[in-house]
């Protein structure tokens, strides 16, 4: 990798904190998420409010953003040792964000104005909403993207081991995604959390990628490319 090539994918590489920026100020906005299965009325009032859909537009802004940087740090670390790893942790992290994107657009645009209609009397779309989003077809995708998008987290964590970053930012990285994927259905607290700790981690990252020379440059005790230009 060129200087010039390693250098707009460390400028590029900012917007991984950025993607934990955008999750931690969408949660914030949104605050907890209710299940209408339990309390229609509850939920209709909070999704009918001007925060929801505003702040899942906020949340599926940051996913799109999270693919890019993935793309480049895959950029950065197929350079290196850990190359074969982070091939199949930015595919898995692609279909699970692609899943994921599906379901977001439903809560950013859809259920804000199934809410409004609810609380006008019309109840039935919100029977939809459940009957399509929070059981059967919705939780055939929801469970199997934070599976998915699980296991690529952790696979981008060895790659982020192996070419010698900083490991905690790794492990780190890795509690991301499970944290966001499964705490909302108990615990609103470890949901935000997982926003937390992918700014954390994307900002560690991002700046020990900034600090270090191109992976071309410097070769790992394996006679492989090494980011840190250290094993």
């Amino acid at each position: 990798m060129s200087n010039n090539s390693f250098l707009r994918n460390r400028i590029s590489l900012t917007t991984l904190p950025l993607a934990g920026l955008l999750a931690v100020l969408g949660l914030l906005l949104r605050g907890p998420f209710g299940n209408p299965s339990n309390n229609p009325s509850a939920f209709a009032h909070a999704a009918a409010s001007p925060n929801f859909g505003t702040a899942w537009v906020i949340i599926l802004l940051g996913s799109v953003v999270r693919i890019y940087s993935l793309m480049v740090l895959f950029a950065i670390l197929a350079q290196t040792r850990a190359a074969r790893w982070v091939f199949w942790a930015l595919l898995f992290s692609f279909v699970s964000e692609a899943l994921f994107l599906s379901l977001t657009g439903i809560l950013a645009f859809a259920t804000p104005v199934a809410a409004k209609l609810y609380l006008q009397g019309d109840t039935g779309l919100i029977n939809v909403l459940k009957a399509g989003f929070f059981s059967g077809p919705g939780l055939a995708l929801l469970y199997p993207s934070g599976l998915i998008g699980t296991l690529g987290s952790i696979l981008f964590s060895i790659a982020i081991y192996r070419s010698n970053l900083p490991v905690w930012a790794g492990i780190i990285y890795a509690l991301t995604t499970p944290l966001l994927a499964f705490a909302p259905a108990f615990s609103y607290i470890l949901e935000l959390l997982g926003g937390v700790l992918l700014l954390v981690s994307g900002t560690w990252i991002a700046v020990a990628v900034w600090r270090h020379q191109p992976a071309s440059e410097t070769t790992s005790r394996t006679g492989q490319p090494s980011l840190m230009g250290q094993a």
